[in-house]
């Protein structure tokens, strides 16, 4: 009923899927930091891009808080502060 092989095979078992578990998930988190990282790059490539592509009288009638609140920029930069 009580048998000492069955559970050092229960316990080797519960720390193999334990240890498959803990490198699956540091994977999982490194793949996914690498794509968040690589998408906010990308993001503020292309803002950056539009904005310097846009005309000089374009920053001239128009105040700063007005180009960012136009172009989307506040969200970006709002967190990147943090």
């Amino acid at each position: 009923m009580h048998d000492p092989k069955n559970l050092n095979y229960f316990i080797t078992s519960l720390g193999a899927i334990l240890a498959v578990t803990l490198v699956l998930t540091i994977f999982q988190r490194f793949t996914l930091s690498k794509a968040a990282a690589k998408l906010d790059s990308s993001i503020l490539h292309f803002i950056i891009h539009k904005m310097l592509s846009l005309p000089m009288s374009y920053f001239l009638k128009r105040s700063p808080e007005d180009i960012q609140r136009r172009n989307g920029v506040c969200f970006f930069m709002t967190n990147m502060r943090s």
